[in-house]
């Protein structure tokens, strides 16, 4: 096999097919073919670095233009406008999010917090860019990694049912920080295809176990989903 470069201009923006002929000096053919979109890359998140502003909810605030979930008792769950610092990537706000079982006399595994935003104008089939920045902290005899994710996943169309998402991919975070002395903001950085010209994405943060005493707390900055803006 062998890269070779050319030059091309396309004669507008959206889908364009192209197909590449090789021929050897036997007579003998090859050729391939990839569908490429064509336009200026947009934003497609609102608010993601939760500098426009936050929403009193009845569990606190959760940044404009985005909504939330809990997976329901076993825990007290907690949404927040976080100003520390050291958990803030860029600018001077982060959401927080805190699943806590302190005070509980019994608990179930698999508690689940986040948020969720509808994502509008994409382009059925194209690939888009999710990028984000975030910590998670815990009390400080408590950094197991393994016992607490944050996930993502989507679900086309407008849906706030975060049960129906049936593709939750975890963050390979493995760095999880004492409550009061975080490190470094990490960084995550996928692709997607996007299955209709509306899309709700969810992140979530994801306590396991049957335990109770603990806390968990996840900041979120920078949400980012770039990529090709339909013109319809």
């Amino acid at each position: 096999s062998f890269d070779r470069d050319f030059g091309w201009t396309p004669a507008g923006a959206g889908s364009h097919t192209l197909r590449a002929v090789a021929s050897a000096v036997d007579g003998t053919t090859a050729e391939d073919e990839v569908t490429v979109m064509v336009g200026e890359a947009a934003e497609f998140v609102a608010n993601g670095s939760f500098e426009e502003g936050f929403l009193p909810i009845t569990r606190g605030a959760v940044g404009n233009g985005w909504g939330w979930f809990i997976n329901g008792g076993s825990a007290e769950s907690g949404f927040y406008d976080e100003t520390w610092a050291p958990v803030v990537y860029d600018g001077e706000h982060s959401q927080l999010i805190e699943i806590s079982t302190y005070g509980l006399a019994e608990t179930r595994p698999d508690r689940y917090a986040g948020i969720y935003q509808l994502l509008e104008g994409l382009t059925p089939g194209a690939t888009y860019h999710l990028s984000l920045h975030g910590m998670l902290r815990v009390v400080d005899d408590d950094a197991t990694a393994d016992d607490y994710r944050l996930q993502w996943g989507f679900r086309p169309e407008y849906d706030t049912d975060w049960t129906s998402v049936d593709n939750w991919t975890v963050v390979p975070w493995d760095e999880v920080y004492p409550r009061l002395d975080p490190g470094a903001m990490l960084d995550y950085e996928t692709t997607f295809e996007a299955p209709a010209s509306r899309v709700t994405l969810f992140i979530r943060a994801w306590k396991k176990w049957a335990t109770v005493e603990k806390e968990l707390d996840l900041n979120l900055d920078a949400i980012s989903v770039t990529g090709y803006r339909s013109g319809e």
